[in-house]
């Protein structure tokens, strides 16, 4: 336990000696895909390059993929157009038969759609529901747990004023048949939901926020689906319009970031550990739409990324490991943000940040310039071994990349020191399933032949 703790001592200092001012460079995917209200980042492809899905008015509704080319070329190829009010995009196996597919709502029509990838990227559409009032924000995590993915949306009804939110439930089958479970109707509209374990009993919880309302609430779920307890969050919250969870404090808890757009609010909201949540205001952008986490300067605490409509608003928070948030530009920029995702566009290690315009019919990705030889590298004196450990912070999966190959012995732990498990690899990448791992912090120690270390922080989510 003292060597484990003398290791944490060392790499807090090693990350705080590495951490750098970062800045981002734009690459503008496409200038005109008119009101653009959703953008999202998956490997559609499975060609190891993170392509993009957005959605928006263009051509009176539509949906597409930009696959990623490299080089920071995007080639666009539409899944649909005509859907009226097409307002959010999401991608995952969701049949279980090792490719991604897509799914995507329309609140004008009150459309859910599931596209189906055949493996090849050919799309075949089908309803999971044709009449989900304003049906507006995607999630997909499986709800049941019985291992498939369920789908998640929020609905606002700009005419009528329901605001349902509820689950489709996937029977699992090949040709999946999708049963609707409501969660809650008390909102008048809703613009987002979001699933995540809140009180860490291991199933997912639900989030969700009425702009109209003024609320943020969670939901708690009994492990089968079903919610047992409303649980107010935040109320007044002026517009809550996006509600995400993250752990930003990195306890080992869910904390959750809120954006009120009408407003111009953003805030944080701590976990306790007893889901007693404490609210942090951060400065506001302008029409204040969308709040995020992830570290982006690869110092090893969870910095902020946000979109406000106001003229150029994407901006990052940095974290100086205390949760104290400075605000800073990111260069480039378009007017109107609507939606900001981080991602490695450009599979250097490092996290970029993806957004879509809604006034300037604008996709972008801006890229990281994070020198990651000095900040997720770390060359050891003894044979100048390099490692790369990425992505961080991670969910099912994490890399551990050895430039030369050498034999080595990988152990992981908790933040208290307990040792969770142990493997040998003697090949350049090493790829460890992390998903029955904690969430938090784990500490990844890899030893080498001549019994030098290299000790690395990696959160997992």
């Amino acid at each position: 336990m003292k060597k484990i703790a003398y290791s944490f001592i060392i790499l807090l200092w090693s990350l705080s000696m590495f951490s750098q001012t970062i800045e981002f460079e734009q690459h503008i995917v496409s200038d005109t895909f008119t009101i653009g209200y959703d953008v999202s980042a998956a490997d559609i492809d499975l060609d190891g390059k993170i392509d993009i899905l957005a959605c928006g008015k263009h051509n009176g509704g539509t949906v597409a993929w930009y696959r990623n080319e490299g080089s920071s070329s995007f080639t666009m190829s539409v899944l649909k157009e005509g859907f009226s009010g097409a307002r959010s995009v999401r991608a995952a196996d969701l049949n279980g038969d090792g490719d991604i597919d897509i799914v995507s709502a329309a609140w004008m029509i009150n459309d859910i759609i599931y596209f189906v990838n055949d493996g090849n990227e050919n799309f075949t559409e089908q309803m999971v529901d044709d009449d989900f009032k304003g049906a507006h924000t995607i999630d997909l995590k499986d709800v049941d747990e019985d291992g498939d993915l369920d789908i998640l949306c929020s609905g606002f009804d700009y005419y009528g004023k329901n605001g349902e939110i509820a689950w489709w439930e996937n029977d699992g089958a090949d040709s999946i048949s999708w049963t609707k479970q409501l969660i809650s109707s008390r909102f008048q509209q809703s613009p987002f939901i979001f699933a995540e374990d809140m009180d860490n009993d291991g199933d997912k919880d639900v989030i969700a926020c009425g702009e109209l309302n003024n609320e943020i609430l969670w939901w708690e779920n009994n492990g089968a689906g079903v919610f047992i307890s409303e649980n107010m969050v935040d109320s007044p919250f002026y517009s809550a319009h996006t509600v995400i969870a993250r752990d930003v404090d990195l306890d080992g808890d869910m904390d959750i970031l809120g954006a009120g757009c009408m407003s111009s609010k953003l805030a944080w909201y701590e976990n306790d550990g007893n889901q007693e949540f404490t609210k942090h205001s951060l400065p506001a952008l302008g029409g204040d739409l969308w709040l995020d986490a992830f570290d982006l300067d690869a110092d090893g605490d969870q910095d902020l990324i946000a979109a406000g409509m106001s003229s150029t608003q994407l901006k990052w928070f940095e974290n100086n490991g205390s949760e104290q948030f400075t605000k800073r530009d990111i260069d480039g920029g378009f007017s109107s943000g609507f939606a900001i995702v981080p991602a490695n566009m450009d599979s250097d290690g490092d996290i970029d940040l993806l957004a879509i315009g809604y006034a300037s019919g604008t996709i972008s990705w801006f890229e990281n310039d994070l020198d990651s030889t000095t900040s997720i590298r770390q060359e050891i004196a003894s044979g100048q071994i390099m490692l790369k450990v990425f992505p961080n912070p991670c969910k099912e999966q994490l890399s551990i990349y050895d430039i030369k190959g050498t034999a080595k012995v990988i152990s992981i732990y908790s933040s208290s020191g307990e040792l969770l498990r142990k493997m040998s690899s003697a090949g350049k990448e090493t790829i460890i399933n992390t998903g029955t791992l904690p969430k938090g912090l784990l500490i990844i120690e890899t030893r080498f032949p001549d019994n030098s270390t290299q000790t690395t922080k990696v959160i997992r989510q």
